[in-house]
């Protein structure tokens, strides 16, 4: 009874030798048929195989060009130099002409992109392993790196172990099949990461430009308007009898919009782009209390946003203020009727006025502006020191307000920076930039005239003393009240005329208390209103809060009041309209492209080799395997059987699994396994021919000793 392959050794399957005369040849045939068959077989050399090389070339067209879309357009538009603008050395902008289309067309790149990086990462693991399986085909005939191939390894490569984990063992794991699984695993994970890595995202791209001029800071200390100096005073006069503390500031900006603190306390429980009232401005002076936001007051309004044009820098100003009793020492010792700062007095006769004066004064050199002609970060100091007798409560009150304030520049807001208002910048924002450079003028000389009336003319004075000038300077309520007590007497009003008649509003009333700030018809204005306001004075009571709002009242109108004959500083807006991104990182592109690129790579280098290698069959697939099979046909009868592992131990390991040439001193070359020559490309071998049948039969195995071979492989 015949014995099954695995039950016996290497040597007892060998089939005898034809001079046994027990079988003639393997399929009956004589010597001479043989020969004849020889002499009659068709014969063809070893093929080039372009497919692979074309194939990975189509691949990694489509795999590159789709990603090189999407990393181009994570960057900037394909059909336009930025999603933003572009800023020339001039300062100006370059427009984009016929935008919609423009941008229109990117997005349509952007979903040619996406299409071809979805056809790749559907077509990684066919493409790939058909690459391998091609190389895999050179690598079973390569005499230098295969020829130590066994059956087992060969059946692996054959079964597409690189993407099938039971051929993962160390007997089935050739060179060969390690580096067609590495490649495969970088085609896997580089698709995989490239399409999770890449959303899309909603952004704002240029439609059009519009600009605005505003003043800028350097243009305030312009020579030829300094004769409008004394405006500020007295246009602050004016505003602080019409400013109410609930009016809504437009122009008052939130310091800080993304701090926790302004999320613990009801001032902060707003949008930071909601406009604030004066009553907002709140000093945070108690230590136990939660603290309050701080603002600051720009020369345009809160919901500016320039959109597409970042670096677009405006001024800003904020002050704080602070309101303490002092002694009379202190008060005597900084001010004297002939001080060079500011001093006002005001009194009265006491059986008239009630014994109702007041003092004011500022000490220092106040001549000269206390700001500099510079875009830099500013912070100044000023000191009122107050001596107030009021008819309520008798004696004398001494105080001293003080005011800190801080020029300087800041970013609008805009896409770029989430649409939030930049920080204080310490240094010029505009070093650099020609169009916003300096103008060329000369710089107005400071004025070294003391007095109060001289005053009036500084250039850029700071707010404490624009506001000491409005509330206590020339043609101020106290002093036209002081100097004539009948100013606000009507004689002709019926006495019995509604006490709400309202001829005048006194000065910080609005800002300060309820319900009225008007002076009256029916009582003499020094007796009360003037009292009124000395009360204020002399109160410690969110006095701090009423300066500070005043001095915010200063800021606006030396900011903001039209100085110049043309505006010095442009900015530019553009809302844009909406289009959309990839959005991917540039670490993301960096190892996307690496790992796309080694996967290409090493594509290429498998098609090459097996493109150079001139493999025997044009694919290690189901048909190599089958003439492989007809060469091992007496080892492996058509008999039922799941595993290899029903054969002996290394019985498949034993048997060869490179394809060499049987008889290499022949006229033509024979295809066998474990032959000791390899197969060479400028040689004519026996193939397989359809058409004449006796080409198609094999040769019985033969072995001349290990490595065993066996012969007949058709190609």
């Amino acid at each position: 009874m015949e014995q099954p392959p695995e039950a016996v050794g290497l040597r007892d399957v060998r089939p005898k030798s034809p001079n046994t005369g027990n079988h003639g040849d393997a399929h009956g045939r004589s010597s001479e048929e043989s020969e004849h068959t020889l002499h009659t077989t068709p014969t063809r050399d070893l093929r080039m195989r372009k497919f692979p090389v074309l194939l990975v070339i189509l691949y990694a067209a489509v795999a590159v060009a789709g990603w090189a879309l999407t990393c181009t357009a994570s960057r900037r538009p394909i059909t336009t130099p930025s999603y933003g603008y572009v800023q020339q050395e001039d300062g100006e902008f370059d427009r984009v002409y016929d935008a919609e289309e423009k941008y229109a067309r990117n997005e349509r790149y952007i979903r040619a992109g996406q299409g071809l990086r979805i056809i790749a990462a559907v077509f990684v693991v066919p493409v790939t392993s058909s690459i391998c399986a091609a190389a895999a085909a050179a690598y079973t005939q390569d005499g230098k790196r295969g020829r130590h191939l066994s059956l087992r390894q060969t059946m692996a490569l054959a079964d597409r172990g690189w993407i099938s984990i039971s051929n993962w063992t160390s007997a089935r794991v050739s060179l060969g099949l390690f580096l067609a699984t590495v490649v495969v695993f970088l085609g896997i994970l580089s698709q995989i990461l490239l399409n999770s890595w890449v959303n899309l995202k909603t952004i704002r791209v240029p439609d059009d430009i519009s600009s605005q001029e505003i003043t800028d800071v350097p243009s305030l200390f312009d020579e030829d308007f300094e004769d409008a100096a004394d405006e500020v005073a007295a246009l602050l006069r004016s505003s602080l009898a019409v400013v109410h503390s609930h009016d809504i500031e437009p122009l008052l900006w939130l310091e800080n919009p993304e701090s926790p603190t302004c999320n613990m306390n009801y001032y902060c429980d707003r949008s930071p782009r909601r406009p604030v009232a004066y009553q907002d401005l709140i000093n945070d002076d108690e230590q136990d209390a939660a603290p309050f936001p701080a603002y600051f007051l720009a020369s345009v309004p809160l919901d500016t946003s320039t959109g597409l044009f970042h670096s677009q820098f405006v001024p800003r100003i904020n002050s704080s203020a602070s309101y303490v009793n002092i002694t009379e020492a202190e008060f005597e010792e900084h001010c004297s009727d002939n001080s060079t700062g500011f001093y006002a007095q005001y009194s009265s006769v006491p059986s008239e006025y009630r014994g109702m004066s007041l003092v004011a004064c500022m000490p220092g050199v106040l001549s000269q502006s206390p700001w500099n002609r510079t875009r830099d970060r500013q912070d100044i100091f000023e000191t009122l020191y107050l001596n107030v007798t009021t008819s309520f409560g008798g004696g004398t009150a001494y105080r001293k307000a003080t005011v800190n304030t801080t020029l300087g520049y800041f970013e609008l807001p805009n896409y770029y920076n989430g649409n939030l208002p930049g920080p204080l910048l310490e240094e010029d924002p505009y070093v650099g930039n020609t169009q916003n450079k300096y103008r060329k003028r000369d710089i107005a000389p400071n004025m070294t005239d003391a007095g109060d009336v001289e005053l009036f003319d500084v250039h850029n004075k700071g707010p404490l003393l624009s506001l000491a000038l409005a509330l206590f300077g020339k043609d101020s309520f106290l002093e036209t009240s002081f100097a004539d007590p009948e100013r606000f007497w009507d004689s002709s009003v019926d006495p019995d005329a509604p006490y709400s008649l309202c001829t005048n509003v006194l000065p910080l009333g609005r800002l300060d208390w309820e319900p009225s700030s008007c002076t009256s018809s029916t009582t003499p204005p020094v007796s009360n209103d003037v009292a009124s306001l000395l009360s204020v004075l002399d109160s410690l009571y969110n006095t701090d809060q009423l300066f500070a709002r005043a001095v915010y009242v200063a800021n606006k109108i030396w900011l903001t009041q039209y100085r110049t004959q043309y505006q010095d500083l442009r900015l530019y807006f553009d809302p844009g309209m909406e289009s959309y991104a990839p959005d991917l990182s540039l670490a993301g592109i960096i190892v996307g492209s690496i790992l796309l690129g080694l996967h290409i790579v090493g594509l290429f280098a498998l098609a090459l080799y097996a493109f150079f290698g001139r493999p025997w069959t044009r694919s290690l697939d189901s048909f190599a395997m089958m003439k492989i099979g007809a060469a091992y046909a007496d080892q492996f009868p058509l008999r039922l059987g799941y595993k290899t592992s029903e054969y002996s131990t290394g019985f498949l390991d034993r048997l060869p699994g490179f394809v060499g040439d049987g008889t290499p001193s022949a006229q033509f070359g024979r295809l066998e396994m474990g032959a000791a020559a390899p197969l060479r490309a400028n040689r004519q071998y026996q193939s397989s021919d359809p058409r004449h049948p006796s080409s198609c039969q094999t040769n019985p195995p033969r072995y001349p000793g290990p490595p065993v071979r066996s012969s007949g492989v058709a190609q």
